[in-house]
């Protein structure tokens, strides 16, 4: 019996049949598909991923796995279901967690040239930023 790298157990004789991807490559695709279909800009991606980096690579997987596992989204689901991420950035990062948030709003209005309140909410501003880009998709 072979344990596979999610935790299923197949037969030896099944492993071709029963691949499956790991959760960043099948993140990677969904967001491909995503960008794709002019749902989410890689603009806004890069930027949410650029400001999570800098707390390191490992924590921005962190929230992102916790993010898919307690709410079942994937990173480019951030900007159209804001209040889940934010209450995922809270239950890691507790108090800290609005520093995340003002470093998050930072990275996603200079990427968007945004203009506004910079005491904006995280979620008002991820709304605002998703729509900003769907007018651009036109």
């Amino acid at each position: 019996m072979y344990i596979a790298p999610l935790g299923r157990s197949i037969g030896l004789g099944n492993i071709g049949s029963h691949f499956e991807l790991s959760p960043q490559a099948r993140d990677e695709q969904h967001i491909a598909r995503q960008l794709r279909e002019g749902k989410i800009s890689a603009e806004l991606v890069t930027s949410l991923d650029r400001a999570l980096d800098e707390y390191g690579s490992s924590v921005k997987q962190v929230v992102y796995w916790n993010f898919e596992m307690t709410y079942g989204y994937g990173r480019e689901s951030v900007f159209s279901h804001p209040e889940e991420f934010v209450k995922t950035l809270k239950s890691i990062f507790g108090s800290g967690a609005a520093l995340v948030e003002k470093r998050i709003s930072s990275e996603i209005r200079s990427a968007q040239g945004l203009d506004g309140d910079n005491s904006e909410s995280l979620v008002n501003l991820l709304r605002t930023a998703r729509r900003a880009n769907s007018r651009t998709d036109l």
